[in-house]
């Protein structure tokens, strides 16, 4: 398997992070809203659950610099 490397510019990072972050937010808003759900977080397993990835999978992005907030 080849590997591809993509150099981004802090300005193309910054706003890849955001746009990132803005697609999360607005589907876990979503989902909250589909499972008429109260509360503003979700837990490790509810965030695996309903993105349909193994918790080694969010693991990984939270390494990799996804923004998580511990209670």
């Amino acid at each position: 398997m080849n590997e591809v490397k993509i150099t981004l510019s802090d300005e193309q990072t910054k706003e890849l992070s955001t746009t990132i972050y803005t697609i999360f937010s607005k589907q876990i808003e979503q989902m909250r809203k589909d499972a008429s759900l109260n509360k503003h977080y979700l837990t490790k397993k509810e965030t695996c659950q309903y993105l349909h990835i193994a918790n080694n999978t969010l693991d990984k992005w939270v390494n990799q610099g996804l923004p998580k907030i511990v209670i």
